[in-house]
């Protein structure tokens, strides 16, 4: 409860101070917030997703888009037997139009298959690849843990 209480107050305090910078994000120019998901690790991921959601709670509605790019040990992590904690947060952010993404070269790899990750994830062909290229179409790289 305690805990709670200390992000509702972060948060409003966070908002209280926040300026955006101009161009202002709205719907229509929306920030493109880029996450690399590269372990497993269960506190790790629980911060990452803990991030994702104070930032959509700071942005306007529609004004940040956000996509997690998983590769290596990140993939595990959307796959079905995963911990289910965190996979119920992260279905709950694929309802905010959050993308999560599987890297089909560790896939290949470990021999996993799609029917083994979580419906509604998207898959590349190279992870890493994909982030070099969200990086040149202007995609912020920012990766909270």
């Amino acid at each position: 409860m305690k805990k709670i209480v200390l992000l509702v107050i972060v948060n409003i305090s966070l908002m209280a101070h926040m300026t955006f910078s101009n161009p202002q994000p709205t719907f229509i120019h929306p920030r493109k917030w880029l996450i690399k998901l590269h372990v497993d690790n269960y506190h790790t991921v629980h911060h990452t997703l803990g991030a994702i959601y104070n930032l959509l709670s700071l942005y306007p509605p529609d004004s940040l888009s956000v996509l997690v790019i998983a590769y290596g040990k990140g993939d595990k992590v959307l796959m079905k037997n995963y911990n289910k904690l965190a996979l119920t947060h992260i279905k709950s952010l694929m309802n905010y139009r959050v993308k999560f993404v599987v890297c089909e070269n560790t896939m290949k790899t470990m021999g996993w298959k799609k029917k083994q990750f979580i419906k509604g994830v998207d898959y590349v062909k190279f992870g890493i690849a994909d982030v070099l290229e969200k990086k040149q179409a202007g995609w912020i790289d920012v990766t909270p843990y």
